[in-house]
């Protein structure tokens, strides 16, 4: 997983830059000033965009794995005595059992975060 937190960045301050100008172009002054507000916030934002590419790429190398597994079931049954098969297979498991543990690790976090979230909202 090779996140790169400064294109993702820049990339999230260009889009609302555009959104910006565009904004001015057509004189939504209200629109201009929530589109500042928002990018006042925009590490929070970032973070939760690399939460968003993290928790996507963690579910394609889950996915990836499926696949790699399916390969060799398909491969043990014409053969089923391929140690190196079994032993790679073995090797698929664990890593797809981490990856279900990182998995549910963002997932429980994310619950967490938005019951907290939740909870300062309602103390207004």
């Amino acid at each position: 997983m090779n996140i790169n937190v400064a294109q993702i960045k820049e990339t999230w301050v260009n889009d609302y830059l555009d959104l910006y100008l565009f904004a001015k172009n057509i004189r939504d002054i209200k629109w201009q000033q929530e589109i500042l507000e928002i990018l006042k916030s925009a590490d929070q934002e970032i973070e939760k965009e690399k939460e968003v590419i993290l928790h996507k790429e963690l579910w394609d190398e889950y996915d990836q794995i499926n696949e790699q597994l399916l390969s060799i079931y398909e491969q043990l049954k014409t053969n089923p005595y391929r140690t190196e098969l079994q032993d790679r297979l073995w090797e698929l498991k664990l890593k797809r059992v981490e990856l279900n543990r990182q998995i549910q690790e963002r997932e429980h976090s994310k619950q967490i975060l938005t019951k907290n979230n939740d909870i300062k909202a309602n103390e207004y």
